[in-house]
């Protein structure tokens, strides 16, 4: 365990770095300093395959607005940054139920992340 925690499962210092910079620009928009920064990562495309294979579906926009108002009421001002792999359904089912609230940023998708264009 000890070889997979310090040499194997180890974050990559120019992926920690990209990281802090795009909470920083996050935190930025949202125009205060929050007490928690929540990452909310929506799978609608291959894992809502994976889901059926195993007789489930993926979560859907009520999900997440209880997620989000869960925390809500657990800090002050949380900061919810999504990722997903398909944003038309990251709005559909994230950003639908959460208009006139500037909580919630869209941080990019796996592709902006690959081609370094994320935030």
């Amino acid at each position: 365990m000890k070889e997979f925690r310090e040499e194997i499962f180890v974050m990559r210092p120019n992926l920690t770095a990209k990281a802090q910079e795009i909470m920083q620009k996050s935190i930025q928009e949202f125009g205060q300093e929050p007490d928690a920064v929540i990452g909310i990562h929506g799978r609608f495309t291959d894992y809502a395959s994976h889901l059926k294979l195993f007789g489930f579906k993926g979560a859907g926009s009520n999900y997440y607005a209880k997620a989000i108002e869960h925390f809500r009421k657990l800090y002050k001002k949380p900061l919810f940054l999504v990722c997903s792999d398909d944003p038309g359904r990251a709005k559909m089912f994230i950003f639908s139920s959460q208009k006139g609230r500037n909580d919630v940023i869209f941080a990019g998708t796996i592709e902006d992340a690959v081609e370094k264009k994320i935030r």
